[in-house]
């Protein structure tokens, strides 16, 4: 039996608004996420359906956008989701199970999984020391008693874990064997005093090397409801120190001759990793002046960076890194911090602000990022620890603001772009733009790097005009961003349907082949195709796609082909459309998207190619049943002679549109009568009319004040006069001839005004 969770939704002052929510997915190992991005203010819940799901956001009637939802996820775990004004519905694929929660103030998360399987639970016996060790071979369990002994009485023991007050005595000691632990608690302290002494002595002679732990910081799982920075330690059971032997970490040898200066937090692994946020001062980049000026620093700790036996000055080597930090040189600090391996591992919070400040963000997975909602300077490094925020975490907005404010200028201007494109990605366009305004307050121009956040973000708040225009500035600026700034601007003209000149096709074409192995080649490739599309170049948009699958061997669902044929379908001549579709549409239509293989069959069936258009859906018969679908499975089937499926197809549809497929089918079927009915009730009168004089009873159908048919009808209805009081042969042939020429003239008035209805001979 399925177990599930109702969460009550937060509750704060804004009101919920009536607007469509958006619904968004991601595919993570192991499980599929659904974020909706809710008001604040929501209050939901979440019911559990016999297959599935279903979230209930009270007081909400603006609707679900799900458009997009299996954009990003396959169907391993969820098959379909539906929505109403009010709630929206999830079908798993599996034997799954889901939670909900709440993250932050704007989001509601649904994660979904496969059951896991009972786990096995292996109890490991406490090592003990090989004096004891025999005599406790049958315990597995340690029992502890009180001893009501007065505190400055009770001695330490051993027990191979530690030394631990004797109130903590094993209860199944016996008095010998107390004796030996505290004779064994005396020999260890000996030892201990006697080694510090050796390494005092060695230390001083200048012949000791320090010896670091090495250890490795693990990632807790994606898992937001959980703080694991609670539980995370670098000593679990996968990630040991390298060393059995105890090390010196905390340590720091130095030759007697030299007088270091102290720096305060500069080993990150004494820092507070297993509490809720590390110390400040490890990031505190603002912090880290020169004490004359940059090159006399510089020069200063470089010629103390080695001493007289060709050892690395550890301290001397932090102060350079943090000084080069300071001024932005990320490269030259990571330099620094890798001439001892050890330096990378005891300072890894330098590493990250290095690699932040030298390509934007860390490369590396770091526990830096776990700290996005600390107070301090640790909020800004960790959100910019990353590519982009994680949508689940709350993240202390205000403290990264503000220290950003408190950043000299120099690095303000670095750190302020990404960090604006950080909030604006994590859906916060008010801290986008707060971000900037620490910029726009310097009488300094903008970098070409802040224009093109500024840019992004007046995209983002509906001014096309002015993002465009500042877009163009990066781009004829010919600066780092000028690539990316192009493919924003062609992204915007695609995403307005707006024509793209072919001179701006033609800068995205030269810039992917300049750029072509970099990390944003294929991104500008694929750019470029669209670009070529929308200018209307489809054969050097298909020439282009072609080489770019040659060299990727794309196999399954190509998008991008997807894309490049939704804009053909839209956008092309009918004779453009033609050659195109049977090359890439009719022959391997698997590889196209659902929603273009739809797109591409209505206009096939438009152009009178049902058979192909058929063929299309076909081949993926499980799409979600839509009126869309229906009406055009339909009209398929009436174009190829099958009424009876089309009527099948047409069941519960009662649009206008398939009101007027329903009675072509019965009309198929010969059933004029209930055709005539449908087209009179939805106001075709042409139709209507056409199938009444097919009718067996046209001429009770047919009014007698309908044009055309009206005076046909009226003859058919005029008895004729049999009775016998008429006088003489003479008097009935005269009334005969009348009602026979008024015959005549309204079949004439008939087919004068009708003249389809005349056949040739």
């Amino acid at each position: 039996m399925m177990k599930w969770f109702i969460l009550l939704g937060w509750i704060i002052s804004n009101p919920v608004f009536a607007q469509q929510i958006s619904v968004r997915s991601g595919a993570h190992e192991g499980f599929t996420r659904l974020v909706l991005d809710a008001p604040e203010g929501t209050a939901w819940k979440s019911e559990p359906l016999s297959t599935g799901v279903r979230l209930v956001l009270n007081g909400h009637t603006g609707g679900f956008d799900i458009s997009a939802v299996f954009d990003r996820i396959d169907r391993t775990f969820v098959s379909e989701v539906t929505s109403n004004d009010s709630s929206i519905s999830v079908e798993f694929s599996c034997q799954c199970i889901a939670n909900t929660f709440a993250a932050g103030t704007r989001m509601i998360v649904l994660d979904i999984k496969s059951k896991p399987e009972k786990e096995n639970i292996e109890i490991r016996n406490l090592p003990l020391t090989s004096s004891i060790r025999n005599q406790w071979q049958s315990i597995e369990f340690l029992q502890t008693i009180e001893i009501n002994e007065p505190l400055e009485q009770q001695t330490e023991y051993f027990d191979g874990l530690g030394f631990r007050p004797k109130s903590m005595l094993p209860q199944i000691l016996s008095p010998t064997l107390v004796q030996n632990l505290k004779t064994d608690a005396n020999q260890y302290q000996n030892i201990q005093s006697s080694l510090s002494k050796q390494i005092g002595v060695a230390a001083t002679q200048g012949l000791l090397t320090p010896s670091f732990s090495e250890v490795e910081l693990t990632q807790p799982p994606p898992n937001s409801q959980i703080n694991y920075r609670t539980f995370f330690s670098p000593l679990t059971d996968k990630h040991q120190i390298s060393s059995a032997t105890p090390t010196l970490g905390n340590i720091e040898v130095t030759s007697s001759s030299e007088v270091q200066k102290p720096i305060v937090g500069s080993i990150d692994m004494q820092a507070p990793i297993g509490g809720p946020c590390i110390d400040s001062k490890l990031v505190a980049v603002q912090d880290w002046q020169p004490e004359i000026d940059f090159s006399a620093d510089v020069g200063m700790l470089r010629s103390k960076l080695f001493r007289e036996f060709d050892k690395l000055n550890r301290r001397a080597a932090i102060m350079l890194a943090q000084l080069y930090l300071h001024y932005g040189f990320g490269a030259e600090a990571r330099q620094i911090l890798y001439l001892d391996d050890s330096l990378v591992k005891a300072n890894p919070s330098l590493i990250i602000i290095a690699e932040i400040m030298e390509y934007g963000h860390s490369r590396r997975p770091t526990y830096l990022e776990n700290f996005v909602d600390c107070d301090g300077p640790v909020a800004l490094w960790s959100i910019l620890s990353t590519p982009e925020i994680d949508p689940v975490k709350a993240i202390n907005v205000d403290a990264a603001l503000l220290n950003l404010s408190g950043l000299p200028m120099h690095l303000r201007k670095v750190v302020a772009p990404d960090l604006s494109r950080r909030f604006l990605n994590y859906g916060d366009k008010d801290a986008a733009a707060a971000a900037l305004h620490s910029l726009e307050r310097s009488p300094v121009p903008l970098s070409p790097n802040a224009i093109f956040a500024k840019a992004s973000l007046q995209l983002a708040q509906g001014e096309v005009d002015g993002g465009r225009r500042r877009l163009s500035e990066v781009i004829a600026s010919n600066a780092e961003q000028s690539a990316e700034a192009l493919i924003e601007f062609v992204t915007s003209h695609l995403n307005a349907n707006d024509e793209i000149s072919h001179d701006v096709a033609l800068l995205m074409d030269a810039y992917a082949q300049e750029l072509r192995d970099s990390p944003i080649g294929e991104q500008l490739a694929h750019t470029h195709v669209l670009a070529l599309g929308q200018s209307g170049k489809f054969s050097e948009a298909f020439t282009s796609l072609s080489s770019l699958r040659f060299r990727h061997r794309e196999t399954g669902e190509d998008p991008l082909l997807s894309a490049i044929l939704d804009i053909l379908i839209r956008d092309a001549a009918d004779y453009e459309f033609l050659k195109y579709a049977f090359l890439h549409i009719v022959s391997t239509p698997e590889i196209l998207s659902a929603e273009t293989r739809i797109h591409a069959a209505e206009r096939l069936v438009a152009l009178g190619f049902y058979e192909q258009g058929e063929y299309i859906l076909s081949i993926n018969p499980t799409y979600p049943k839509s009126t869309r679908t229906s009406l055009l499975k339909a009209e398929v089937s009436i174009e190829l002679s099958r009424p009876h499926e089309a009527l099948a197809h047409l069941f519960g549809e009662t649009s206008k549109r398939a009101q007027f497929l329903r009675a072509r089918a019965k009309s198929s079927l010969g059933d004029f009568s209930q055709a005539y009915s449908i087209y009179s009730n939805i106001g075709d009168e042409m139709n209507s009319q056409r199938t009444a004089w097919l009718a067996n009873n046209w001429g009770a159908l047919i009014q007698d004040e309908v044009s055309i048919f009206g005076a046909a009808a009226r003859v058919s209805q005029v008895a004729l006069d049999t009775s016998t009081e008429l006088d003489g042969i003479l008097e009935r042939s005269a009334l005969a001839i009348s009602e026979s020429q008024g015959a005549r003239q309204a079949i004439e008035d008939l087919l004068n005004t009708n003249p389809s209805l005349i056949i040739d001979n």
